[in-house]
This record gives C-alpha cells, sequence and structure tokens, in this order.
C-alpha cells in the first residue's frame, strides 16, 4: 500500500500551473505524467490510496511529482515553483508525514545532463526542503552508484549526498500493459483487430514452420530518433557495404540530423573523417521508413508497432538502446521496450546499450545467446570496444560466409529455439508484480 497526495484533485497532476488545473486544460503543462505510477501499481493490483488537502488524515504520504518532459518540468513549469504554499509548508515540517516523491522511471540519461540535477538540488535548498523529506525514482537501474559518485571528491558535484534513490525498470511492465491493450485484451480504443495482430506478432504456428528456413537478411536495425550512436553504427554499416543485408529503417523522430566535425570522437574511430563522410552517405538516403513516419509515430501506440516479416526475414535484431555511453566512471543502465519487442517475435538480439544490459536480463530470467554473439561486450566499459565488437559480429553475419554457415546451424538448433520460446513466454508470464512492490515499500519506508 501506498498514499499519495495530491494538493488539488486525484485527476489533476501534481505541481502544473494554477490555469492548467482542470481535466481539459491539464495537459497543455507538458512536464508532469497523469497518474503514471496508480496507472502501473493496477495494472499489479497493489492498493494505494489517494488523499487531498480535504480528505487527508494525517496519514504518512508522498507529495507525487511525475516527470514527463525534463525541460518542461524544471524550466518552463518548475514543478516545486507550483507546490502550494500551504502543502509546501507541510513538506518543509519535518514532523509532517507529507513528503515529496520525484518519480521519473520513464528515462535513464547521464546525471550531467545539463540543468537536470543541479534544478532539482538547488530547489531542495532554496526552498529548505530538509533533504529526507524527499525521495527521488529514476529509470537507471544504476542510479544509487552514479549519484553516489558525483557527489563523491571526485565526482566534483555539489549535490546533497543524502538524497535517497531508486532505480525503475518500468518498461517490462509498461510495454506488457500496452501489449495487452493492443493484442490481448481487446475492446478498448487500443485494440487492434485481429487481422492487424496477424501483420505484427508471429503465431506459435507460424515459428514452428521456421526451422532451416533461409531467410533473405541477416539482421533487423530499427531506429526512430536519430541519436548520435545510432547514425555512428549506421555510417559503418554503409562503409562496411551491408547496409543491404538488413533491413533497416532510420524515421528521423523529432528531427533531421546533421553531420559535424568530430560528431563521432568519443567512438574514437579509425578514420573519423571516412565515418563522417559515410554518415552523410546514409543520411541522404533517410528517412527509411516501413511503416510510421515522424508526423505518426507518435500517435497512440503507434511506436509500438511491429511488422513480423521483418523477423520472419531476418536471424536478429541489433538494437539500439536509448543510452548509449562509456561506463566510467557513470553507468547509466536504462531499460527500455526496445529489449522487449523482439522477444516477442521469438528473436535473438545484440544491444548497443550500456554494460550489463544482458546480465540484468538473465537476472530477469531471460535468456541471451553467447552461442550465436560474442556477449563479451556487455562488460566493457569504453562504447568504442563494444561499438566494434558489436559491428564486427554484424559484418561477419553479412560477409564471412563459413561463419555465418556456423551460426545458422546453431540458430536452428533446438536450444536456441527453446530460448526463444522461453523469452516470449517469460515476457508475458513473469511476475511483473515483485519490482513495483519492491518500489513501493521502498518508498514508504522510513
Amino acid at each position: 500500500m501506498i498514499n499519495l497526495f495530491y494538493q488539488t484533485h486525484p485527476d489533476i497532476p501534481n505541481s502544473i500551473p494554477e490555469k492548467y488545473r482542470t481535466n481539459e486544460l491539464k495537459h497543455k503543462a507538458g512536464g508532469v505524467a497523469d497518474r503514471y505510477l496508480e496507472n502501473m501499481l493496477e495494472q499489479v493490483d497493489i492498493p494505494y490510496k489517494i488523499f487531498t488537502p480535504e480528505t487527508w488524515n494525517g496519514e504518512d504520504c508522498w507529495y507525487i511529482v511525475q516527470i514527463a518532459w525534463i525541460d518542461q518540468a524544471t524550466i518552463y513549469h518548475n514543478f516545486f515553483e507550483h507546490i502550494d504554499e500551504s502543502v509546501l509548508d507541510k513538506i518543509k515540517n519535518q514532523d509532517c508525514p507529507i513528503k515529496l516523491l520525484i518519480s521519473f522511471p520513464t528515462e535513464g540519461f547521464s546525471l550531467q545532463m545539463p540543468r537536470f540535477m543541479e534544478i532539482i538540488d538547488f530547489c531542495i535548498k532554496d526552498m529548505n526542503i530538509p533533504i529526507d523529506q524527499v525521495k527521488f525514482v529514476f529509470g537507471d537501474l544504476n542510479i544509487k552508484n552514479n549519484y553516489k559518485w558525483f557527489t563523491s571528491k571526485n565526482g566534483g558535484k555539489g549535490w546533497d549526498k543524502n538524497l535517497q534513490t531508486y532505480g525503475m525498470n518500468s518498461f517490462e511492465l509498461n510495454y506488457y500493459h500496452e501489449c495487452e491493450l493492443m493484442y490481448w485484451k481487446g475492446g478498448g480504443r487500443m485494440a487492434l483487430t485481429p487481422a492487424q495482430i496477424s501483420k505484427q506478432l508471429i503465431s506459435e504456428e507460424e515459428f514452428a514452420k521456421t526451422v532451416n528456413v533461409k531467410k533473405p537478411k541477416k539482421y533487423l536495425f530499427r531506429n526512430a530518433n536519430p541519436r548520435t550512436h545510432r547514425i555512428y553504427f549506421a555510417a559503418e554499416l554503409e562503409r562496411n557495404e551491408v547496409l543491404d543485408d538488413g533491413i533497416v529503417s532510420f524515421v528521423n523522430r523529432y528531427f533531421t540530423p546533421e553531420v559535424y566535425q568530430g560528431m563521432f570522437s568519443t567512438f574514437r574511430p579509425r578514420d573519423a573523417r571516412q565515418s563522417e563522410h559515410y554518415a552523410k552517405i546514409f543520411l541522404a538516403k533517410t528517412p527509411i521508413i516501413h511503416d510510421m513516419d515522424d508526423s505518426t509515430i507518435g500517435d497512440g501506440l503507434n511506436q509500438r508497432f511491429l511488422i513480423k516479416e521483418h523477423y520472419l526475414d531476418t536471424y536478429f535484431s541489433l538494437i539500439m538502446e536509448t543510452t548509449f555511453e562509456d561506463a566510467e566512471p557513470e553507468n547509466v543502465v536504462f531499460i527500455t521496450e526496445k529489449l522487449y519487442q523482439p522477444m516477442l517475435n521469438y528473436h535473438p538480439f545484440m544491444i548497443a546499450g550500456s554494460p550489463g544490459l544482458l546480465k540484468q536480463l538473465r537476472e530477469d530470467g531471460y535468456a541471451t545467446f553467447p552461442e550465436l554473439f560474442d556477449e563479451s561486450y556487455d562488460s566493457i566499459p569504453a562504447k568504442s570496444t563494444r561499438t566494434q565488437i558489436l559491428l564486427d559480429q554484424t559484418i561477419a553475419w553479412c560477409k564471412n560466409y563459413n561463419f555465418f554457415i556456423e551460426k545458422e546451424q546453431i540458430y536452428n538448433s533446438s536450444a536456441i529455439r527453446d530460448k526463444l520460446v522461453h523469452n516470449r513466454n517469460h515476457f508475458i508470464n513473469c511476475d511483473k508484480r515483485k519490482k513495483w512492490q519492491d518500489l513501493v515499500d521502498w518508498i514508504m519506508k522510513k
């Protein structure tokens, strides 16, 4: 059980400007999410109670701010500024059991992100909120260690060392719930028709027929937001003439990228100018669209749509996670739906993400594929080395005939096929309640 406190009404997010505090206008505030935690708790049957100033009975409870967009929540509409004075007085009073919960499990990026932690830390101090009255939930599973480093002597940040932090994987449940809405429950506005579902998901019967079937392409490489690491991978695949061996999408969501000198310096390429040259060649072909373009991908659950032929026609997914950086001194471990999507369609995968993602998946009960790929990249801090291993593996699948024949035989083995079935079933059936109960227990712990 968790107790939440809303200063206006349970249907109106906390800490939005007063002019937006109606059901009709609340979404214009932009910076904070509407009942995200409550919706997730409902999916796993974890009870919660909501109080307002009129109904609060003195119980321990949390004034919850659910961040959706960084700049809107911390700059344009700073959420601290829009805590009502009477509520803020209660939060500042250490004898009062109303505390501040900053919840942002849907993002996990470096704490060096400009302004983000600086503004949070400054406002806590400037408003004289006792640090033991605040807890912070973030999508980086390693936030406790990362925050500790930044507040150490070597880290050099002046943030309060005593801020309590918690790393939460919200996407396993979040994406499962989205799958329920689209594929399994039916009846709602997000529900797809049987015909639409059959275009997205491989059935058990279809999977059973894929043994020893030659696939026209080697890998699946899906990209929406053109982050720098995704451009670099695409440039190197272009340089090595293996783009046509994959099914590639590159939507250029949010913006059309441009190549500039030095943009790949942290990847330590063998020839930076050549990497930039091939990036320009690749980007000239974009956007590369198979289903949703930049104008439609954000509607409803469009960005979650799959095309089952992409999985039937390739051997593995080369996943471009959201975060891909050097892991020393800070290692951001952030898991999104991108890791679970291949599982739904019986697909092995490599991940361009933080070190430890494969380890975390295994700890969560999923199988990875060291028989098919060199998974040593999962323990290497330097992103340049991780990048090269992932590229070398992908290129070998495409250009090294003997290597490919060996891996194809393993791919068709019962051991791999059993793993693919396991991953799909585990994603659908695993206990998703425990992660959220652990979070609630941590929040409510005094």
